[in-house]
Order: structure tokens, then C-alpha cells, then sequence
């Protein structure tokens, strides 16, 4: 793995003609690796596992004909393909492991939801999920302690919406979310997720007034 701070990065441009970038770092004996589409704007970011000394660099790849990206630390892995079918094998982050940097939002948010592994943040028009092991503060605000962000859903592009949602603890220690069409589970070593892909507002006709 680069010595911290240094990178690695795929990329590609979508059908639409914008940079998808996949950066894949380590940060403080962390792994992490940040999704941006369009290159700038985060859809999602996750804390993968410990740099193992000697363990080599993760495999980060992304393939412009499926629209997709991936990338492997050893038994780790992130998947996203065209679908927003996002899938996260990662570390389980436990008691007495070194502090890991959080996985955040990249605007303000306000919190609307949460349990002890999940949580929804609102925040210019997107819903956020972002899990992790909150622990006993989980009532609190604690994103600090996040390992995995994502971009879930929009309420005003196409198809998105304000309506119901929610966080709940299901059978087994899984906790889920859901808003519109969009969902994600998480037990804190996997979580998947179908996310709404973001939409760039097309300029104004000249023409009409």
C-alpha cells in the first residue's frame, strides 16, 4: 500500500461525457477508498480495512463498459457497477483497533434518522446513509465514527422523492434503510445498497424565455 497520503486512482468517462473517479489512499494506517461522479462530488466513501505492511497495493480497477468500479484489499472489497448496485466487503471496526478516519459527507448535514449502526443525514437535497459501529453514543451525533458514506437519494431529480422512509434493526444484528426506491443493509463488516446515481441539470434553452 502507498505510504500515507499517497494514491491510487482509476477513472473514466461516463456516457454523458463526465470524469468517474475512483480513489483508493491510506490515511492514517487506513485504507479508504472515495467515489466521485462527477470527479469533485462524492457518492460514496468507505474505510476498508487496515494497510497491511508487506501486504501489497489494493487492486483498483474501473471498466468504461460497464460503468463500473472496484476495488480489493486481500479479503476486502468495494463493487459498484451502471445498476448503483453498490456492495462492501470491509473490516469489522471492533474494540481496541487504532481510531479510523471517518467516512462523511461532503456538505453540511442535519441527522433524520438513526440506531446503533446506521444512520440517514440530510443535506442539499440528498439523503446520506452512513454506518458504522456508533456504540453505546449511537443516539448521538456521532458521524465521527462512521466507516462507510453514501449518497443514498434525491428528492428533486427524476423519480426522486420526499416520501416515507426510515431506519430500522432487523433480525441478526442488520440494520436497514430505506427512502423511495432506494435501500441499504449494513452489519458492520457488509454492506450493499441501490442508490440513486446523480443527474446533472441540463442548461437553459437560450431560445426560450
Amino acid at each position: 500500500m502507498p505510504a500515507d497520503g499517497n494514491k491510487a486512482e482509476a477513472g473514466f468517462r461516463g456516457p454523458d461525457g463526465r470524469l468517474v473517479k475512483l480513489t483508493v489512499r491510506e490515511v492514517a494506517g487506513w485504507v479508504v477508498a472515495r467515489y466521485e461522479v462527477p470527479a469533485g462530488t462524492l457518492v460514496w466513501e468507505v474505510v476498508l480495512a487496515q494497510a497491511t505492511p508487506g501486504g501489497g497495493p489494493p487492486k483498483v480497477s474501473a471498466n468504461q463498459e460497464a460503468n463500473g468500479v472496484a476495488v480489493e484489499y486481500g479479503r476486502y472489497a468495494v463493487r459498484d457497477n451502471a445498476a448503483c448496485a453498490l456492495r462492501v466487503v470491509r473490516q469489522r471496526k471492533v474494540a481496541g483497533l487504532p481510531p479510523w478516519p471517518a467516512a462523511k459527507p461532503d456538505t453540511n448535514t442535519r441527522r433524520m434518522g438513526q440506531t446503533p449502526g446506521l444512520h440517514l443525514r440530510w443535506g442539499a437535497d440528498w439523503l446520506w446513509a452512513t454506518a458504522g459501529p456508533f456504540g453505546a453514543d449511537w443516539e448521538a451525533d456521532t458521524a465521527d465514527k462512521a466507516d462507510v458514506c453514501l449518497r443514498l437519494d434525491h428528492t428533486k431529480q427524476d423519480g426522486g422523492t420526499s416520501g416515507s422512509g426510515g431506519v430500522a434493526s432487523v433480525i441478526g444484528g442488520v440494520y436497514a434503510a430505506d427512502h423511495g426506491t432506494t435501500h441499504c443493509t449494513d452489519d458492520g463488516e457488509v454492506f450493499v445498497a441501490r442508490y440513486r446515481p446523480f443527474k446533472p441539470v441540463p442548461p437553459p434553452d437560450p431560445g426560450r424565455r
